[in-house]
């Protein structure tokens, strides 16, 4: 992850869109106004919320030139329409420079991949700061370079 925010504290998936809006603009310099409604419209079109309790929502942009990955993990868990119709916890935003086509797409299978590795998911909860995300990372990594 590019950039991770803990106990982010929000009442209903538009709100948790609008604050990690804000907060990804100011790292990316999109402003935030756009970068919110562009991921709003989309999550009004489909639902990023995957089930188990992770949205994935994803955008490429014009003028990002790398691409750049954020987590969120909630304070308490919100509606976000998920598929499985439980209540999200998890959120991660893949953003793609919008020439990345094919490779947007393969870093978000990546992603959704990680995500849908129940361990992962419990240990990302189980994470109490940026270190613990990170360690989740590190290890995440080590069994991927053994297998």
């Amino acid at each position: 992850f590019d950039s991770i925010v803990m106990n982010l504290k929000a009442t209903n998936s538009k709100e948790v869109l609008k604050k990690i809006s804000e907060h990804t603009s100011r790292l990316i310099g999109t402003p935030k106004n756009v970068l919110f409604a562009d991921l709003y419209k989309q999550e009004q079109e489909s639902s990023s919320g995957i089930g188990g309790g992770v949205a994935i929502a994803h955008k490429r942009l014009p003028r990002l030139t790398k691409p750049f990955i954020v987590f969120a993990k909630l304070d308490k868990a919100v509606e976000f329409h998920a598929v499985d119709s439980d209540p999200v916890d998890l959120v991660c935003l893949v953003l793609s420079p919008e020439f990345e086509g094919p490779k947007h797409l393969s870093r978000l299978s990546k992603v959704s991949r990680h995500f849908g590795d129940q361990n992962f998911c419990t240990n990302l909860r189980a994470a109490q700061d940026d270190d613990d995300v990170r360690m989740v990372l590190k290890e995440l990594n080590s069994r991927r370079m053994a297998a």
